[in-house]
């Protein structure tokens, strides 16, 4: 009986660990000598599993009761790794490495500010969470357009270099900046959250073997909901 308890108490923190064994494997397959485009999309399944992780751990520990700070900070380091550390790595090998040093800056200021936007998340009181939106893009969904716009756009040419440097600035602007994203407590669709969240695992894995890239498409309208449900509240609160 000791032992059930054991692991069911353990199960949020082996989601955690899923999670951020997969932002290793990514970082794994890209740090190989030879790195190509089978490999680029590889490391790109691995960041997009690890978000299927990311996806339930929490919930589970709340659906169980075993919520803690040990599972909240050791989320927040696994999120580091997976979202931030691995996908700018990957970019870096797709597209910014032969842009020189000034990517290079681009691709460490993403890391920062996802370590940013964690810590401020953490601080946050449980009320605040359960409003319905973000502040800042999510580190997740930032890493998932960094992964498939870097698989999109490769091979690079000078100018796609650009515009995927300038590309990971904005993304890691949105991350710290004070625009809202909805949560799956967001009112427009809280009630079919569980719903949602099966929709987001089975789109991750249907593109896993199917084509990464097409998850863009989906968290580009994420980004222009946030977009929207932003200025909504800026013109409601105004005169």
């Amino acid at each position: 009986m000791l032992l059930m308890k054991l692991l069911i108490r353990s199960i949020p923190l082996l989601l955690t660990a899923g999670n951020l064994l997969c932002g290793l494997g990514a970082i794994f397959i890209l740090s190989a000598p030879a790195v190509d485009g089978e490999a680029w999309r590889q490391a790109a399944i691995c960041v997009f599993a690890a978000w299927g992780f990311d996806l339930v751990d929490g919930p589970m520990a709340r659906k169980l009761g075993v919520e803690s700070e040990l599972g909240k900070y050791s989320d927040m380091l696994a999120d580091l790794v997976s979202f931030a550390v691995a996908p700018a790595l990957l970019a870096v090998k797709t597209l910014l490495a032969p842009a020189g040093v000034f990517s290079h800056l681009c691709a460490a200021l993403f890391v920062l500010c996802g370590a940013f936007r964690l810590a401020r998340f953490a601080r946050l009181t449980r009320d605040r969470r359960q409003l319905g939106y973000f502040t800042g893009m999510p580190l997740p969904a930032a890493a998932a357009l960094l992964c498939g716009g870097a698989l999109f756009a490769a091979p690079a040419t000078p100018l796609v270099q650009l515009l995927q440097a300038v590309g990971v600035l904005l993304l890691s602007g949105l991350m710290v900046s004070p625009l809202k994203f909805p949560t799956s407590r967001h009112p427009s669709f809280a009630r079919s959250s569980p719903i949602l969240r099966g929709l987001a695992v089975a789109a991750t894995v249907l593109a896993a073997f199917y084509d990464v890239r097409l998850l863009l498409i989906l968290f580009a309208a994420y980004v222009l909901a946030g977009l929207l449900l932003t200025v909504r509240d800026w013109t409601s609160r105004s005169p």
